[in-house]
């Protein structure tokens, strides 16, 4: 990506991937991206449509979460595929010495948020939870045909067409998850959770008793055309939860921001420029 560097930094002794952009004294406060948990995914195959765009009113924050890229290969089989990436996303900030941040995660990393939130452990200024409700509304005849996945170009061929819309670049997007597919423990660490006496239901959690309680600004991004989730499902998780929580529809599919990254830019952008300059000193607790 044009003007966004990686590094790899220690936090908390495990060895993470991390790509920012933006000027680091910006007043306009920080963002961090969480990417998709597909197979073969990772920050800067996720975030590189937007990632320069936001970059330019933020500082903005990209790590590879945990299994994924050029972060540690690691899996949590005691409480699942979440809360040990929500501590090191945590621990990372930390490190970085970042607080209230606007985080915008998508499909899995929307869903790792929405978790974080209802359990109050983030430092959130504001949420944008872009196709992804912690498991709620699947179209699991969808869903479930991506579940078991092996280390081919078919493979990277079928998660990008239920992912992305036909969009400049489709083919480099197949050609880029099929090459992050043999990053050394990636095909492993996601396997892990498909091994006897793992719990299969630990990546479907309901948030929504805990979202109920968050004061942090939370705004639910739809792609129109998403093949994955409910038509609606935003509109419908909104008014369940109230309080904090808005919607809105953008063009695309489960990953909107990869075919129609400037209707995604703008609602990201409009919805962050609505938080009150005193909540990015917040930590996003709940009530």
């Amino acid at each position: 990506m044009e003007g966004v560097q990686l590094s790899q930094i220690d936090v908390g002794g495990i060895r993470t991937a991390v790509r920012t952009t933006g000027d680091a004294s910006c007043d306009h406060g920080v963002i961090v991206l969480l990417h998709d948990g597909a197979f073969g995914s990772d920050a800067d195959l996720c975030w590189h449509t937007i990632m320069p765009e936001l970059g330019r009113t933020h500082r903005v924050v990209a790590p590879d979460l945990l299994g994924y890229g050029g972060t540690s290969k690691l899996h949590d089989f005691e409480s699942g595929p979440y809360f040990s990436r929500i501590r090191h996303v945590e621990a990372l900030c930390d490190t970085l010495g970042i607080r209230g941040v606007h985080f915008v995660g998508a499909s899995f990393g929307a869903s790792l948020l929405l978790v974080a939130l209802s359990v109050g452990d983030l430092p959130a200024a504001s949420a944008v939870a872009i196709c992804g409700a912690g498991g709620l509304y699947r179209r699991h005849d969808n869903f479930n045909d991506l579940y078991d996945v092996e280390p081919t170009r078919e493979c990277a061929e079928k998660i990008t067409s239920y992912v992305v819309g036909p969009c400049p670049g489709y083919d480099e997007l197949i050609d880029r998850r099929f090459d992050n597919m043999f990053v050394p423990g990636h095909w492993e660490c996601l396997q892990a959770a498909k091994l006897p006496g793992v719990p299969r239901d630990g990546d479907r959690i309901d948030v929504r008793d805990g979202l109920r309680e968050t004061e942090t600004p939370l705004l639910l991004v739809e792609g129109i055309e998403d093949r994955l989730l409910e038509a609606g499902w935003s509109e419908r998780l909104a008014g369940e939860i109230g309080g904090a929580a808005a919607h809105t529809q953008v063009p695309g599919l489960h990953l909107p921001h990869l075919d129609h990254p400037a209707a995604v830019v703008t609602a990201v952008e409009e919805f962050i420029g609505r938080v009150p300059p005193e909540g990015a000193a917040g930590t996003g607790a709940n009530r």
